[in-house]
């Protein structure tokens, strides 16, 4: 079975098995074999183009827990174009990298934006704080 999918969304949860944290945007494909399953037993999942990076637009924002979780985000696991992260794990750093908020994201929170000083240019990061697992609390 074949589909071709036009959604940021899977994209999004697709960048993290994927390795798609630092590409451009695009078209995805996904092909399932056996069970309907994407990207799973006998699945076989293949990207055609690019798709937007995790946290490069509003609609593929960085799901994190609190303020804190943004923080250490942007300062540890964000990856510039070209790789590494400049601010070294200092989650002061990415603190401080905090440009502001944009506004509500695809689903009604508020999103903020980080602008994270790759040696390409500044990057913008977005991050929606509000996705904690249910009963965690925010920090």
């Amino acid at each position: 079975m074949r589909h071709i999918v036009h959604s940021t969304a899977l994209a999004a949860a697709l960048g993290l098995g994927l390795g798609l944290a630092s590409c451009g945007g695009g078209e995805t494909e996904t092909t399932t074999t056996g069970g309907g399953q994407t990207g799973t037993g006998g699945g076989e999942v293949r990207v055609v183009g690019t798709v937007p990076a995790l946290g490069a637009t509003p609609a593929s924002a960085v799901m994190r827990c609190g303020a804190g979780d943004s923080y250490f985000y942007v300062a540890t696991k964000f990856k510039c174009p070209g790789g590494g992260n400049p601010l070294g794990g200092d989650v002061e750093a990415g603190s401080r990298a905090r440009r502001g908020n944009v506004g509500p994201g695809p689903d009604g929170h508020i999103l903020d934006v980080y602008d994270v000083p790759c040696p390409s240019g500044p990057v913008a990061v977005y991050v929606d704080m509000y996705h904690c697992r249910p009963g965690q609390p925010m920090p």
